[in-house]
């Protein structure tokens, strides 16, 4: 059990080489990279941990199944074998190497209880695939090939992480994403306006690809540069305007903050964007950045969605960033303009634009014709809806009656929403989505659609009757 033990232990080593190695790579297309190391999160992470499990197996798979060993187990002098003597075949090693996701529970405290209470010394996977590992004696050339081999790999994969972290730029506190609010932000936001400061008005030609911002500071911190961006992480936009469902990317760096004797940092940011008659789009957003900075400006990003149902005007995003240290604050404050088609602000609850159509967003029809049978798609928009502390409950009921009248289908909760709506316009709607497949051989004639939305809040119902002709 100790050669075993051992054996472990070098195997995942190597794939801790293996991890900062792949780690260090992606992070540095992506610009995750720090000052001691690299910061992934989200799907980037989950990349690079299935990567390196992926590769975990296959290591353990193919070279158990081929050989009977790994290059730990050649080192130290064991070997798989089936319980017949004979070297194990690639369905064994791999039954054996997919339960090996049950011993190592508890860093392969269950593996090694079965295996000490187990007369050959069998681990969960060995007991299933049929396996033992047995004491080995290969030869000395082999054990010398497994250690040179090992002992590469591990130098390899160390000095490629450092070489790539060396010869990229690392990022440093926002840079490394933690500056990139979700689309719907939580946090607090405060408006700052300083009562004496430096004023910087309009930006640099290069950088002008929207309307005009500014920037006022209190102190040395300035923003060196700033963009609206295609997407994220994408190139800078041309100067155009928005519509409602474009979503907003921007990118901004700041400098001339302070740092203390260990080169930390202590920032805070918050940021929100605000619809032409001052309502905002979302939650404030806030972000404290705490930890080490080389002193290179600070790159962070942002991003907001204009909803469907926003008014047309000119929209304000605005940044606040504060230096704890200094006591310097800056804010950024930046318009970009939004067209969109009026909308009629709704005075009850009401559907409108309901369409019946034989496609997917498709032209309406009245009534939709379907030739033995297929499917039926329906839109529509509830206006006037009621929200109480932000929040919506909506419920729509859909019942179908064949030609003769008779139910066919009757769900209460065809559709039930009770979201919370931080921007809720006078233009505010919610679209509605649905289908029905009437399958070949049904009936011909006449099949009534009815739908019933109900605002909960208030009681208000509304029906929509359609029709569907089957031939």
């Amino acid at each position: 059990m100790g050669d075993r033990l051992l054996a472990v232990l070098l195997d995942t080593l190597l794939g801790v080489a293996f991890f900062a190695f792949v780690g260090m790579w992606y992070a540095a297309g992506r610009e995750g990279l720090t000052e001691g190391g690299f910061s992934l999160t989200g799907a980037p992470a989950l990349f690079v941990l299935l990567v390196c499990m992926g590769a975990g197996f296959l290591y353990y798979w193919l070279l158990e199944g081929w050989t009977g060993m790994t290059l730990g187990k050649a080192m130290v002098g064991v070997r798989v074998m089936m319980k017949n003597g004979t070297r194990p075949d690639m369905k064994a090693s791999l039954v054996r190497n997919l339960l090996r996701i049950v011993d190592i529970i508890g860093v392969y405290l269950v593996g090694f209880l079965v295996a000490i209470l187990s007369k050959r010394r069998q681990r969960i996977g060995d007991h299933v695939a049929g396996t033992v590992v047995v004491e080995a004696s290969p030869k000395r050339i082999l054990r010398a090939a497994a250690a040179f081999l090992w002992l590469a790999l591990m130098v390899s994969g160390g000095l490629g992480a450092v070489w790539m972290h060396r010869h990229a730029t690392p990022l440093s506190a926002a840079e490394s994403g933690a500056a990139v609010p979700p689309a719907a932000p939580e946090g607090g936001f405060a408006s700052v306006t300083p009562e004496a400061g430096e004023v910087e008005e309009g930006i640099p030609a290069a950088d002008q690809q929207q309307e005009e911002w500014s920037v006022f500071s209190t102190g040395e911190m300035e923003i060196t540069h700033f963009a609206f961006l295609e997407k994220e992480d994408g190139p800078p936009r041309e100067r155009a305007p928005y519509a409602p469902g474009d979503k907003i990317f921007i990118e901004y760096s700041v400098s001339g903050f302070e740092r203390d004797e260990d080169s930390r940092i202590n920032m805070g940011l918050e940021a929100l964007t605000r619809d032409s008659n001052g309502v905002p789009l979302h939650e404030p957003w806030s972000q404290t950045l705490a930890q080490r900075s080389d002193g290179t400006p600070l790159t962070g990003s942002y991003s907001a969605t204009i909803p469907l149902f926003a008014p047309a005007g000119i929209y304000e995003f605005k940044l606040n960033i504060g230096d704890e240290m200094s006591g310097t604050e800056l804010v950024l404050t930046a318009h970009l303009l939004v067209e969109a088609d009026p909308i009629e602000p709704a005075s009850h609850f009401e559907i409108r634009d309901f369409i019946l159509s034989l496609t997917e967003g498709g032209e309406g029809a009245d009534p939709p014709i379907l030739e033995g049978g297929g499917t039926v798609y329906m839109r529509c928009k509830l206006f006037g809806i009621q929200l109480q502390d932000d929040v919506a409950e909506i419920q729509v009921e859909f019942q179908v009656k064949d030609p003769g009248g008779e139910v066919l289908f009757d769900e209460p909760e065809y559709y039930r929403d009770r979201d919370t709506y931080v921007y809720h316009p006078p233009t505010f709607y919610l679209p509605i989505y649905g289908h029905l497949t009437i399958p070949q051989g049904m009936p011909e004639g006449t099949y009534t659609l009815r739908y019933t939305a109900r605002d909960n809040l208030t009681g208000e119902e509304i029906v929509k009757v359609g029709t569907v002709e089957v031939r």
